[in-house]
């Protein structure tokens, strides 16, 4: 099974999700250029609801999203 990362700034803003291993998700930076989602959160609410069946992590380091 696959995971995805979200990874976020000493700011707690998100920067990007990249895949087990190490690469960055292309769905996910698809969403984020579309035109009608207006930013990376947005971005990354969309792309939970298309794979996760758990969603965990800590505020401002990581969320881990089985696919």
């Amino acid at each position: 099974m696959s995971y995805c990362t979200a990874i976020y700034s000493e700011k707690g803003e998100l920067q990007k999700v990249v895949k087990s291993d190490g690469t960055e998700s292309k769905l996910f930076n698809t969403i984020v250029k579309h035109p009608l989602v207006k930013s990376k959160a947005e971005a990354l609410a969309i792309f939970k609801n298309k794979f996760s069946n758990t969603i965990s992590g800590k505020a401002q380091d990581v969320n881990n999203m089985k696919y």
